[in-house]
């Protein structure tokens, strides 16, 4: 070790190539080959099922709808964890499809099932099918002061309003 410090030294030239090719090296890795993102982009599996059935309390979203789309989407292939949810006015059933399963394949057949479903109320609208997509939160807003209750709620409320009036914020 010592004999190559020792030829460093003695040859200042061979130092600082070697010096630049690594900054080099890192520039062109930073931005070629790393990656900067927090989360990584992995494909959503899950795939939902929303029906909209407006005026309706949820125990009838639960007996007129969310019940028919379980019993028919139970033993859909390659099903991992299904999750069901009724609320006034909308019943959503989701669907956890496993990694060594065609999300595609289970797509249509979820597609195809939900279709023959012809005991929903007349009322309800169309269900809504897609594959949930990836969310990624950008910002945590913290609001503290010496306010009332109240007052702050209405300043967040403002805050969350001004922001969301901006172009490309959801």
């Amino acid at each position: 070790m010592h004999k190559l410090i020792e030829w460093f030294t003695k040859n200042g030239v061979a130092a600082n190539i070697m010096m630049v090719s690594i900054v080099c090296a890192g520039i062109h890795s930073g931005l070629n080959k790393i990656i900067l993102q927090e989360y990584p982009d992995y494909p959503s599996r899950t795939i939902s099922v929303q029906v909209q059935y407006r005026g309706s309390t949820p125990t009838e979203i639960e007996e007129s709808i969310v019940l028919r789309l379980e019993e028919n989407l139970f033993d859909v292939e390659g099903l991992e964890e299904m999750d069901s949810r009724a609320s006034a006015s909308n019943g959503r059933v989701s669907l956890t499809i496993s990694d060594n399963h065609d999300l595609d394949r289970a797509l249509d057949e979820v597609k195809n099932r939900v279709d023959t479903i012809r005991t929903f109320p007349i009322e309800a609208e169309r269900p809504q099918i897609t594959v949930a997509g990836l969310q990624e939160r950008v910002i945590t807003l913290v609001i503290s002061g010496n306010l009332s209750e109240y007052e702050m709620k209405r300043l967040g409320e403002e805050i969350r309003d001004e922001l969301g009036g901006l172009d490309n914020i959801r």
